[in-house]
């Protein structure tokens, strides 16, 4: 199986890589978010990649 993904750019300047499967009947997506404590202005935004961590891991279930 050969996968090409294509990156488009967006309004905003972020990347946007696109698979596409014709044959599929369904869409996935994923979002990476480049970001985290070395990436935070100390101490204004101290714990806001950890906090969004949290956040989104809240309602996940195994």
């Amino acid at each position: 199986m050969n996968l090409n993904f294509h990156k488009l750019d967006t309004k905003s300047k972020s990347p946007l890589w696109v698979f596409s499967q014709p044959a599929a009947n369904s869409v996935a997506f994923g979002v990476l978010i480049f970001a985290g404590t070395r990436d935070e202005n100390w101490p204004k935004e101290a714990g806001i990649a950890h906090a969004l961590e949290h956040m989104h891991s809240q309602n996940y279930r195994s």
